[in-house]
C-alpha cells in the first residue's frame, strides 16, 4: 500500500497550520507552483524548497482555503526585468541585496563602476614601481631599468618634432607672448583694415601728375612772362628797345641783319 502526504494540486494552494500535525509533511504537485512544507514548532508553515521562477512573488495570489503570505527564507528568482534576481522572505518583504558590493576591506559584489575602471586597467600594470632612467646624448637613447629604452628624436628642423637647441631657446625667449609675422598696429592713426588718402600722410597739396603737365608757381610765370623770347636763337627786334650803337667792329648791313 503507497503512502502519502497532505497534497494538493491547486496552483498556489499551501496547507494550513489547522491541517498538518507536527512533522507532518504538505505538498502541492502543481507544475506552477510546486512546493514542500511542514509546520514548524510555532505553528508556522515552512517552505523547504523548491525555489520559485517567475515574475509573480510567490503565494502572491493564494488558493481559496490555503495559507497566505510566505515562510522566511523563502526564496525567488525574479524573471521580471532583464536581469533575473534573486530575492529572499524576511518576514516582512522580499530582499535582493544579499550580498554587499565590495568595499575597501570587505569582499563583496563588483559594483558597475569599479567594473568600468578594472576594464580601463591594463593586463599585468603595476602601481608605483620605482625605474632609473639613464641617457645617451650621443646616441639620444633613453634607458630604462624597468621599462624599454627608447630613442629620443633628433634636433627640431623644418618643422618637425624634436628637441629645441639653445639658439632657438634664446630665439624664443626673445618673441612677445602672441607676437605675430609683420604685423603693423597703425598707420597714421589707424587701425585694422586701413585705407589712406594723401592728406593722411601730409600730401594734401599734391597732385599725381606727370613732369611733362606739372603746373609752376604764380610767380615763376610772372617772372618767365617777362623774358625776351629767342627765334633762332636771337632775340627779336620787336622785343628789344632801340638802342645806340656807338661801337662796332666787325661789317654790318644795317641793324636789324645784326639783331635779327
Amino acid at each position: 500500500m503507497a503512502l502519502q502526504n497532505v497534497r494538493s494540486n491547486t496552483e498556489s494552494k499551501r496547507p494550513t497550520a489547522a491541517g498538518l500535525s507536527d512533522g507532518q509533511i504538505a505538498i502541492n504537485t502543481h507544475a506552477g507552483s510546486p512546493g514542500l512544507f511542514f509546520e514548524d514548532a510555532s505553528g508556522n508553515i515552512v517552505k523547504v524548497g523548491p525555489v520559485q521562477v517567475g515574475t509573480s512573488a510567490p503565494n502572491s495570489t493564494p488558493a481559496t482555503g490555503g495559507s497566505t503570505g510566505n515562510s522566511i527564507g523563502e526564496l525567488w528568482l525574479d524573471t521580471s526585468n532583464s536581469v533575473n534576481v534573486l530575492k529572499v522572505w524576511d518576514g516582512s518583504a522580499w530582499q535582493d541585496d544579499l550580498v554587499n558590493l565590495a568595499s575597501g576591506s570587505n569582499d563583496g559584489l563588483l559594483s558597475s563602476s569599479d567594473f568600468t575602471k578594472l576594464s580601463g586597467i591594463a593586463a599585468g600594470a603595476e602601481v608605483n614601481v620605482a625605474t632609473n632612467l639613464g641617457y645617451t646624448g650621443s646616441t639620444r637613447v633613453l634607458t630604462s631599468s624597468t621599462g624599454t629604452d627608447v630613442t629620443l628624436p633628433e634636433v627640431s628642423a623644418g618643422g618637425d618634432s624634436g628637441f629645441l637647441t639653445g639658439a632657438d631657446k634664446t630665439k624664443l625667449d626673445g618673441i612677445a607672448a602672441g607676437a605675430e609675422v609683420n604685423t603693423v598696429d597703425s598707420v597714421a592713426g589707424k587701425t585694422g583694415a586701413v585705407s589712406l588718402v594723401k592728406g593722411d600722410v601730409g600730401l594734401g597739396n599734391v597732385d599725381n601728375t606727370s613732369d611733362a603737365n606739372k603746373p609752376i608757381s604764380t610767380a615763376t610765370q610772372t617772372a618767365l612772362a617777362g623774358k625776351a623770347s629767342l627765334v633762332g636763337g636771337f632775340v627779336p627786334t620787336s622785343e628789344i628797345p632801340s638802342i645806340a650803337i656807338t661801337e662796332f667792329l666787325g661789317s654790318v648791313a644795317n641793324q636789324t641783319a645784326m639783331l635779327r
